[in-house]
């Protein structure tokens, strides 16, 4: 995603790893859509694909995940991911 990714733009995604293997196990996800459900739906563009994070807690499987910019697609939680170079769990 860019800066210049606005409500005006075409909508665009990044998705994780684990749903890019489910929905294009032998194929390159970038260019592909994805439609967000709502009144009207939304389409989007796959523009990137990341790797795997906890979502909830650091025990919950990954899931599927897709990310939009929150000025495409605004929603009033938002989650803040974290790298860390030490064990997490030891906090």
């Amino acid at each position: 995603m860019q800066e210049d990714d606005g409500p005006t733009s075409p909508t665009v995604a990044v998705i994780n790893r684990r749903m890019a293997d489910r929905y294009w196990p032998n194929a390159d996800p970038i260019g592909r859509s994805i439609t967000f459900p709502g009144t009207p739906p939304t389409t989007a563009v796959v523009v990137g694909v990341v790797g795997d994070v906890k979502h909830y807690s650091l025990a919950t499987p990954t899931g599927c995940r897709c990310t939009s910019s929150q000025a495409q697609q605004p929603f009033i939680f938002n989650s803040l991911v974290v790298r860390t170079d030490g064990d997490p769990m030891q906090w």
